[in-house]
């Protein structure tokens, strides 16, 4: 039994705009959360493209020194996923992000001994690459015993939120056992409520479980029977960028459980719940791969 993750892998370009100097970085929050579940010693697989170019170079580099499997699939246009972070110097995080995307594999072919799927963050949004990750949760979803996990998040580039969004958004839950998302990008998606019953309308589409991520700090989840919050116990200034894929690859590895994987373990009792958030978010607390 094994995990794969879908979705976008890039180069980030940090941009100190006092000094000039530009530091390269692996991105894409689904090959953050792939190598996270590597890490863990979970079985997982990361499909995913990029292009024939320097940027590409990169992140084939990245991710033959990272050492997780990779399924490298064609894209429409060759290129690489490329984000640009500028830092002012004002604060400990980048002031302002900008995207070139090219997500745009032609397509995206599972395996029949997968358990679980893991998707979403930009992946769920740009089109022409979204409609065949649609088609690929679908397909999971149809498969007995398998499950299908989503995240909506994509922060930090800050996306218009436009109909053909909401409506991938909202596709996408429609499919998923399993929904994660900022409380940030539920503003973004429901501009006139509350995160916590956006997360009730999101679990109403037919989700299992609904996770909430409030910065790293804070999280809540809500399920049929429970609505479940849980705090950070200690303070922590990280990369919530990087928390926040870090809380999502221990929420997997939760799901999958002790027992190899075997099979998917959607929580439901209320303590189990709450222990699941304080794992989650301890994972966020240490801004980047978590260890067992």
């Amino acid at each position: 039994m094994s995990v794969v993750v879908i979705g976008e892998t890039m180069i980030n370009l940090l941009w100190d705009v006092k000094t000039g100097r530009v530091e390269s970085t692996l991105g894409g929050s689904p090959a953050k959360v792939a190598l996270c579940l590597h890490t863990l010693g979970r079985k997982v697989t990361l499909i995913t493209c990029w292009g024939d170019d320097q940027a590409g170079q990169l992140v084939q580099n990245y991710l033959s020194a990272s050492q997780v499997a990779v399924r490298r699939v064609p894209s429409s246009s060759s290129r690489t996923m490329v984000g640009l972070a500028y830092a002012d110097g004002a604060g400990p995080h980048p002031a302002h992000y900008q995207l070139m995307s090219a997500w745009d594999p032609l397509e995206l072919p599972l395996d029949h001994n997968i358990t679980l799927l893991h998707t979403g963050s930009l992946a769920g949004v740009l089109e022409p690459g979204v409609s065949r990750v649609l088609e690929a949760c679908w397909r999971m979803s149809t498969r007995p015993g398998a499950a299908v996990s989503v995240n909506l998040s994509t922060h930090p580039f800050r996306l218009p939120t436009t109909q053909s969004h909401l409506d991938a958004a909202m596709r996408l839950a429609l499919l998923a056992d399993v929904v994660t998302v900022s409380d940030h990008d539920l503003k973004l998606l429901f501009p006139d409520q509350q995160p916590l019953e956006s997360a009730r309308d999101l679990l109403g589409l037919g989700p299992q479980l609904v996770v909430v991520m409030c910065g790293a700090s804070a999280s809540f989840a809500v399920t049929r029977d429970h609505e479940v919050h849980a705090e950070a116990t200690r303070p922590s200034d990280v990369d919530a960028v990087a928390a926040q894929d870090a809380f999502q690859a221990r929420l997997l590895d939760v799901l999958l459980g002790a027992a190899g994987g075997a099979s998917v373990r959607i929580p439901n009792a209320f303590t189990t719940l709450k222990e699941m958030l304080h794992r989650c978010l301890a994972a966020g607390a240490e801004q980047g791969e978590p260890t067992r």
